[in-house]
């Protein structure tokens, strides 16, 4: 039998395992390492393997083998396994989630995490799967204005009420961009409490996911510990988590149920984790804040602008320079600085940037231990000035690029016309037979110009690799290849006409808002290729779309909107009745099985479009008299 005080046994103060009532024979390669004692009677022998694999046995107090997982285990055992981890996970729980100022772990729970975290995680499942219920979603609405003064929140052994208005301030949309700025300059962000609207102090996040933020309040009348959760795009509050009631209210629980189904596990999955270092974190009096970019995963040609980029750009306006925190782009391998170097475009930034190559999630641990908090800008404005940033930091490839080319058209008043095309989806059934009538259009009614091909690019470090469309790895066929083929159609039908052809398929992003720079006015497909042409370039010109978006597509104003970006120049939309919706035309890239009326592909009417391209041609005195 085995006697020890302590809560981790070296294997040679261990004594004898056996297995099957013979000595233990451990595999070639394996070497026992530690006994943990913190779940007795049971113990739990770690072994690392040459290659530094980890890997557990599960014994009984007198060293006996009942297996190597939890499902091995007899029916007595598991039923004592999961009482002590019942014990262990409350008492972790209690500990980090719901107290104030979390005390120090014990000995037994500070043990538990020199497990390996796969035998760990598969004690988290035994304990989880003893509860019958997870977190409840509730609806703000429930607490609105309207309705009685406040609703009744069960905290298991504290009822508090939630007040309406005060939630409604907590949620209201902008405030984390705003608190962001105070956390820079004065070492914390001010919340309203939900219970009785007194500031809660926020210095400390707790980081679900690459893009879902929990930040950590406590209310001072009660003690009642809750969690800010901040996602989605446009970064902002989605609603509180409170840990001692299990319970989510926000504006839209079931988004937030959509991306995450179960905060309560979510919750406790970190627990397990990193639990030994939450604690000693969110004790910590200050932090500093330091601003994360996704790497790999944010790059969205237009989200990474539009709401990435323009949020960075509102804290070094914001900011004093001496004030501004480090940046780190995660997975700069993969060159996620699509539009170019965040020092380049902010000189403000320069030796405040950091690029990593591993992944934010795989950075947790460190930011815990650094008493560093997360902290994540967005915005929903392309501003003159960062467009100003943007182009300043834009060169041509070479001398005879497509933006050489344009550079040169537009020194000689040659009309340069920038054309966006898109075929993955939400594009023109007969999209070759448009893009060769429309060289032979504009050779009818320009004589002399520059058509400018424009698809999907390359990342900046590297040709080869491409920026891929949402849903893209699913498609029929490359995206990248159809286009390539559509350009070779278009430069055979503009032989022998005044029409020259230029591509910037498969080139740099900064190649197209070179070419975009120069061009006088843009024909597209709507896409987030227009986060380009318009967001960055700002071109005028005329968008095509299927009919559905026309009369209903909620965000089809951002490329126009002064509240989506400052200063913008006029943009139309083909007219509704030249455009069919194909709900049956095949898609190169669909979005899961269901119809989305959003990127159905569409037939146009080919003479009234040519005839709304006349019109903004001429309206921007590019049509010779």
């Amino acid at each position: 039998m085995l006697l020890h005080d302590g809560m981790l046994v070296d294997v040679d103060q261990l004594g004898e395992v056996r297995n099957d009532g013979r000595p233990a024979i451990y595999v070639p390669g394996w070497t026992p390492t530690i006994a943990y004692l913190g779940l007795a009677p049971l113990v739990i022998l770690c072994f690392q393997h040459d290659g530094g694999d980890l890997a557990t046995w599960y014994l009984d107090e007198n060293l006996n083998r009942l297996g190597g997982s939890v499902h091995e285990l007899p029916p007595d055992a598991s039923r004592i396994l999961t009482e002590a981890t019942c014990s262990l996970f409350d008492g972790l729980w209690a500990k980090i989630m719901e107290t104030s100022v979390p005390p120090a772990l014990d000995e037994r729970e500070e043990a538990f995490y020199r497990l390996p975290e796969g035998s760990r995680a598969e004690l988290l499942g035994l304990f989880l799967g003893s509860f019958d219920t997870g977190t409840r979603y509730v609806p703000v609405d429930e607490m609105s204005p309207g309705h009685p003064g406040s609703q009744v929140i069960d905290f298991g052994s504290r009822r508090q009420p939630l007040q309406s208005n005060y939630l409604h301030a907590l949620l209201n949309s902008g405030a984390l961009q705003q608190q962001n700025l105070a956390f820079i300059e004065l070492g914390h962000m001010t919340f309203p409490s939900p219970i009785d609207g007194r500031p809660m102090i926020v210095r400390h996040a707790l980081i679900l996911h690459g893009v879902i933020y929990a930040y950590r309040a406590v209310d001072a009348g009660t003690g009642t510990v809750m969690f800010l959760i901040a996602s989605e795009i446009y970064f902002r509050i989605a609603g509180i988590f409170i840990p001692a009631g299990r319970v989510f209210v926000g504006f839209d629980p079931a988004g937030m149920r959509a991306q995450m189904p179960d905060l309560f596990r979510e919750f406790f999955a970190r627990i397990m984790q990193h639990g030994n270092l939450l604690g000693p974190y969110f004790a910590r009096g200050t932090t500093k804040p330091v601003h994360a970019w996704r790497g790999v995963t944010a790059m969205h040609i237009g989200h990474v602008l539009w709401n990435d980029i323009s949020g960075i750009g509102s804290i070094v306006s914001g900011v004093p320079r001496a004030k501004l925190p480090r940046f780190m782009v995660f997975e700069a391998q993969y060159e996620p600085e699509m539009y170019g170097p965040l020092d380049a475009i902010f000189p403000e930034l320069l030796g405040l940037v950091d690029r990593r190559t591993d992944s934010l999630m795989e950075a947790i641990p460190s930011f815990y231990e650094n008493g560093q908090t997360l902290i994540r800008s967005s915005s929903m404005k392309v501003t003159a000035d960062m467009r100003t940033r943007i182009l300043a930091t834009i060169r041509p490839l070479g001398p005879t690029s497509p933006a050489s080319i344009c550079r040169e058209a537009r020194i000689d008043s040659v009309p340069v016309i920038m054309f966006g095309v898109r075929v993955e989806n939400r594009t023109i059934v007969e999209l070759e037979s448009f893009c060769t009538s429309l060289v032979t259009h504009l050779a009818r009614t320009l004589g002399k110009a520059v058509l400018v091909v424009d698809g999907h690019n390359s990342r900046i470090g590297s040709r080869d690799d491409f920026i891929r469309s949402h849903g893209e790895r699913g498609a029929v066929r490359s995206p990248i290849m159809i286009e390539r083929d559509l350009v070779m159609a278009m430069r055979d039908a503009a032989k022998d006409t005044g029409i020259e052809i230029v591509d910037t398929i498969g080139l740099p992003i900064t190649e197209s808002l070179a070419c975009g720079h120069e061009a006088d006015a843009l024909i597209a497909i709507w896409g987030a290729g227009l986060a380009k042409y318009r967001w960055v370039c700002n071109i005028p010109g005329l968008l095509l779309t299927n009919r559905w978006n026309l009369g209903h597509l909620g965000d089809r104003f951002i490329y126009h909107h002064p509240d989506a970006m400052e200063n913008p120049t006029p943009l139309t939309f083909i007219p509704e009745d030249a455009v069919e919706d194909m709900p049956d035309a095949e898609l190169v890239v669909r979005l899961g099985d269901d119809f989305i009326p959003s990127i159905c592909n569409f037939r146009i009417d080919e003479a009234k479009v040519m005839a709304a391209i006349d019109i903004m041609l001429h309206e921007h005195a590019l049509v010779p008299s």
